[in-house]
């Protein structure tokens, strides 16, 4: 369950960084918290892993 939760975050945070300038995403600042709901309709905000790695993974499809 847990890594479902991770996955779903790491998609979100991958789709609101792409609506970011790279100019405004500097090094040593904190990110945005934001929520998002998971394929169970479970809410999970970023903050909830706080103290936690959290790595994104970029992957492109055709």
């Amino acid at each position: 369950m847990k890594y479902i939760r991770v996955i779903a975050l790491l998609t979100l945070l991958l789709s609101v960084c792409a609506g970011i300038s790279t100019a405004a995403l500097k090094a040593g600042v904190e990110a945005p918290d934001f929520t998002l709901k998971t394929t169970t309709d479970e809410e999970v905000t970023l903050s909830d892993f706080r103290g936690q790695v959290v790595i994104l993974h970029f992957w492109k499809s055709n």
